[in-house]
């Protein structure tokens, strides 16, 4: 049996096999440009809590992830 690597698998067949193609109607929803957007940055640091909380639940409604930022100031006296 001859071995072929994947690499030079893709280089024969330049479409995707329709075993791996999902029909329309079982894909996903609607989709958005992410081009179009920031990702959402979220500052675990802060100290309105609630806040955050409802930063975390759009961003996760809105995304489906977050970036995340945490800074501590730390005053030397």
């Amino acid at each position: 049996m001859e071995q072929r690597l994947i690499s030079s698998w893709s280089n024969v067949n330049s479409s995707v096999p329709p075993s791996f193609v999902q029909p329309l109607e079982c894909r996903p929803g609607k989709v958005t440009n992410p081009s179009t957007k920031t990702i959402p940055l979220i500052d675990l640091g802060g100290h309105d809590h609630a806040h955050t909380i409802l930063q975390i639940l759009k961003a996760s409604e809105e995304y489906g992830f977050f970036q995340v930022s945490f800074i501590i100031f730390f005053n030397f006296i």
